[in-house]
């Protein structure tokens, strides 16, 4: 009976093993102007995101993404997950109800596809012409809403400041102006920006390279809606003091879901330890 428990016990072990690694994650596109078959390329058209613009902006899209000119930069454009979008209200519906869960006890990765062709920030350090922000669906009654914006410029990549710990708010935070990393945003890359507890990081998709890391912030102290607004996702240039020329080409979010067959081997795993269990209990008797 030993040597049964033993193999029972081994074979329960495996299916837990095989539980946690049966790919607990799962990932929504949101934009894949790639992706053969749709009628459209620009990136509403997969009816999770909305976009907008104001100003002097021509955008126009095809298989490798969307393109976004801009004459000057006192204009604004970008695509958000809420619409409307110029005009973000609290209590604005989600473009889609099904859209994920921007969780960061458990985990997000928001992916994002950019290639820029220009920036200027008017010679103001604090803004970017392309920036990227993710607010987590943080309940306002627990007093937090915590995410991150990071900016894209012409010589850095940076985190804007929230106004804590003596920063002034949407100054630029922790900074990565290596020529490489630089270099990185002006070709056509996916970039990873992964939220988990407090903290979040930049990566390179292709290479897994980290370009920025650091503490979530909470922008709630601006009084503006984008950063009052839960489970809140941005991709454009969002300040009249700045402006990029640029090519959006992909956008998704990855959340930890358990996939059905890791349901099926964790609950095989549950009862075959039980059967290790009843049958150690007959044993004793």
């Amino acid at each position: 009976m030993t040597k049964q428990f033993a193999i029972l016990r081994t074979i329960a072990c495996v299916a837990f093993a095989t539980a946690a690694s049966a790919g607990w994650t799962a990932t929504q596109v949101l934009y894949d102007p790639s992706v053969p078959g749709i009628s459209s390329f620009e990136p509403a058209a997969a009816g999770w995101l909305s976009g907008g613009s104001f100003g002097a902006v021509t955008a126009s899209a095809n298989a490798q993404g969307v393109s976004i000119t801009q004459v000057g930069n006192g204009n604004t454009v970008g695509y958000s997950n809420y619409s409307p979008l110029l005009a973000v209200v609290l209590g604005a519906p989600l473009v889609n109800p099904a859209f994920p869960l921007l969780d960061r006890n458990t985990g997000y990765r928001f992916t994002f596809g950019l290639e820029l062709a220009s920036e200027g920030h008017s010679g103001n350090p604090n803004r970017a012409g392309f920036s990227v922000t993710v607010i987590s669906a943080d309940p306002l009654v627990t007093g937090e809403r915590k995410g991150i914006e990071i900016g894209f410029q012409s010589d850095r990549i940076f985190a804007q400041n929230d106004g804590a710990n003596g920063t002034g708010i949407f100054t630029a935070g922790e900074f990565n102006n290596n020529a490489q990393a630089v270099a990185a945003g002006f070709s056509p890359n996916r970039w990873n920006l992964d939220v988990h507890g407090d903290t979040y990081s930049l990566s390179l998709a292709a290479t897994g390279a980290t370009i920025l890391n650091g503490a979530l912030r909470d922008y709630r102290g601006s009084g503006k809606n984008a950063y009052l607004t839960e489970n809140f996702v941005f991709v454009g240039d969002n300040t009249s003091s700045a402006g990029a020329n640029f090519r959006f080409s992909y956008a998704s979010v990855t959340t930890l879901v358990p996939e059905p067959n890791a349901y099926a081997m964790l609950v095989a795993g549950l009862v075959l330890f039980g059967v290790v269990a009843r049958r150690r209990r007959r044993a004793a008797f």
